[in-house]
């Protein structure tokens, strides 16, 4: 995952827990598992995430975007 990509989903991630008041005791209410939310928040942490995780949350979001092998630009 490009790192502008993960910046910008970890941010809109942490906005919608914040909003909706989500910790990582509740059900998880994205696409993904919580570890792997974890791990995109986490930005020190160097762990590829598969083009599927990438489509799920950018289409979760609503994020427009182009792929380019494995990874996603966000447009």
């Amino acid at each position: 995952m490009r790192q502008q990509t993960r910046r910008l989903i970890a941010d809109l991630i942490r906005q919608h827990m914040d909003d909706n008041g989500i910790t990582f005791t509740d059900e998880c209410p994205f696409p993904v598992s919580w570890r792997t939310i974890w791990s995109i928040r986490d930005i020190r942490t160097q762990r590829n995430f598969t083009t599927k995780t990438q489509i799920c949350l950018c289409e979760f979001f609503g994020l427009k975007y182009e792929q380019d092998g494995h990874d996603l630009i966000i447009v």
